[in-house]
């Protein structure tokens, strides 16, 4: 599961949900169970909301040092 997807786009973990399992079965991956794939999307979704938010930290932390 891509975190550009997360990063780039505003879909929820419904939307990324069923376009992963839409490329997996495009590609004719074997598809683990709903269970893997949700946690799957969660956990990058996680990531990404984490990845952000030390972004927008270190944006505050550089304005209050040029201020």
């Amino acid at each position: 599961m891509s975190a550009a997807r997360s990063w780039t786009s505003g879909d929820g973990p419904k939307a990324i949900f069923t376009d992963g399992v839409g490329w997996l079965r495009e590609r004719k991956v074997l598809l683990p169970g709903v269970t893997v794939l949700a946690r799957l999307v969660a956990r990058v979704r996680d990531d990404t909301t984490k990845r952000l938010f030390r972004g927008e930290q270190q944006v505050q932390h550089v304005q209050g040092v040029v201020d």
